[in-house]
């Protein structure tokens, strides 16, 4: 019992001890000037031993100092009329011993009694009903019955469909039921009635000693390629119970194999040897299950492949004729991917000396010739390097940079 407090708030408790004294005796509060008392009771005998007696008794409160400012007010709090042998009370309301032991739930005249008493807006269901012999106590920290919820991975599957189960626990046993609300949140990135079958709300009941029920949501098998996908189950409204984990995820695993693919294509690349190239970036692949990696085929000297990048730089310093290179992208599986490109380094080479001549004394010829070289173009296409027409009288030199092997691969120049 309370004399003469300064508190401002009372709740979520209850007091079984007797009262006496010759002013302000109550069985919860024997002296009040201000506050809210709520979801709270009474149950000792209250009495005055003054003579004559005091007015100042309750069974909930016992006086209250009046003031203009002070306001108290008892929200569903009550006293035992036939224990406390009191039948009024400056607040709260009077009720029989019957009334105070049953129901055995928050319900009746304790909607409302599941209360957040640890400031995290949360209802902590503090209160043990026990059985309709009985008052409602508090839970020690031990005693307090706890609900939480678990979830595991399961594989998609091709046809039919997989149970994706919740486990839902209750601890420690509890001798009287439990329930608690469960629901599909709607908030996985699972697609309800593609990916799995639409889950509907229900209530799950523990029965005396049970601690663990399920909730099985039925995932819908499929070869479509796809990245994991989940489902959210939460829990709520707990009866004789509060909830310690209340929100799980569950996740589909996507077993059908994802293979990693090239949507770019590059195209032929032509450098001129040891003059430094413009970096070029090779596309990426998409897809694959899990992390990619990237290799190329063995580039020419003087060029490098960043594998974080795929960038292809450097100068190349030999030539190489045309040649096919090819990028391989690799998933966590082992699948493959494969883009190839056309890489031509031209050589530099010195100019080449053509020296015409005819037969002495040296007779008037009429002719015309072409020099062709090769060029970074398609196969077989060849340029017109130089021409020349008209008499020689003597020997005459010509010199234009071409490459000599190519022309002899040529088809013979016509003169």
């Amino acid at each position: 019992m309370c004399r003469e407090p300064t508190f401002t708030g009372l709740h979520s408790s209850y007091s079984t001890a007797s009262a006496s004294g010759d002013n302000g005796i109550g069985g919860l509060v024997g002296q009040i000037t201000r506050g809210n008392i709520t979801n709270s009771y009474a149950t000792g005998s209250v009495v005055a031993t003054s003579v004559p007696p005091t007015t100042n008794i309750g069974g909930l409160i016992g006086s209250i100092n009046l003031g203009t400012s002070n306001i108290t007010i008892a929200t569903n709090s009550y006293w035992d009329t036939q224990t406390s042998g009191q039948s009024s009370s400056l607040r709260g309301t009077g009720k029989t011993t019957a009334e105070l032991q049953n129901p055995t739930s928050y319900t009746g005249i304790y909607t409302g009694w599941n209360a957040d008493v640890d400031g995290d807006n949360v209802p902590d269901n503090p209160w043990n009903f026990g059985t309709a012999s009985e008052y409602p106590t508090l839970y020690t920290p031990s005693e307090r019955i706890r609900i939480s919820i678990s979830s595991e991975s399961v594989d998609e599957g091709a046809t039919g469909t997989t149970p994706l189960s919740f486990t839902v626990s209750l601890f420690p046993a509890r001798g009287s039921q439990v329930t608690v609300a469960y629901a599909d949140a709607g908030t996985g990135s699972a697609e309800a009635g593609r990916d799995y079958t639409a889950l509907a709300g229900g209530t799950l009941t523990f029965s005396a000693g049970e601690t663990s029920k399920t909730i099985n949501v039925s995932v819908i098998g499929e070869d479509a390629i796809e990245p994991d996908e989940t489902v959210v189950v939460t829990l709520s409204r707990p009866v004789n119970a509060f909830l310690v984990v209340a929100t799980m995820t569950g996740t589909i695993i996507n077993d059908d194999d994802l293979e990693p693919i090239f949507s770019e294509a590059v195209d032929p690349q032509s450098y001129r040897q040891n003059k430094a190239i413009d970096p070029l970036t090779l596309p990426a692949a998409t897809g694959g299950d899990g992390d990619l990696t990237y290799s190329l085929t063995e580039l020419p000297d003087g060029l490098s492949f960043d594998v974080e990048t795929l960038t292809v730089s450097g100068t190349p310093t030999e030539a190489v004729e045309k040649a096919l290179y090819t990028l391989t992208a690799t998933d966590d599986d082992g699948d493959e991917a494969t883009m190839s490109f056309f890489l031509t380094i031209i050589a530099n080479v010195a100019p080449l000396a053509i020296r015409l001549w005819s037969p002495k004394p040296y007779p008037r010829y009429s002719l015309r010739f072409v020099v062709g070289y090769a060029c970074a173009c398609e196969e077989g296409e060849w340029r017109e390097a130089l021409g020349f027409h008209g008499v020689i009288h003597s020997p005459k030199t010509i010199r234009t940079g071409i490459d000599i092997s190519h022309q002899r691969n040529s088809t013979p120049l016509s003169s």
